[in-house]
């Protein structure tokens, strides 16, 4: 799968998780591994927060939300860490794919 779709599908998820009352804590991890993917979407997390609030979640989804977010980053991410050096790697390959003739 193409990265773009991947990314839009976990987006898609936040936003319908984000308008449903009972599932609405899935709005932030579907919205962190949307962020894991292309990074630009962490953006619209404050817009994700004020529609939140305009609906007055309950303090509960909001821990829910933030402690399956960490979870989930904490999966994504811990494979690749190698000691650190996996915050190297990604820097790089945003540097060589920004000097991409595409």
């Amino acid at each position: 799968v193409h990265n773009d779709v991947m990314m839009t599908a976990f987006l898609v998820a936040a936003i319908v998780a984000v308008r449903e009352q009972r599932q609405g804590w899935l709005a932030a991890p579907a919205l962190a591994l949307s962020g894991l993917v292309k990074l630009f979407t962490f953006a619209l997390g404050p817009l994700f927060l004020l529609e939140a609030l305009k609906r007055r979640w309950r303090p509960r989804a909001y821990l829910i939300g933030a402690a399956t977010t960490v979870a989930v980053a904490l999966v994504a991410i811990l494979p690749y860490w190698d000691d650190g050096r996996a915050w190297e790697g990604f820097k790089e390959g945003t540097r060589l794919g920004q000097r991409m003739d595409h």
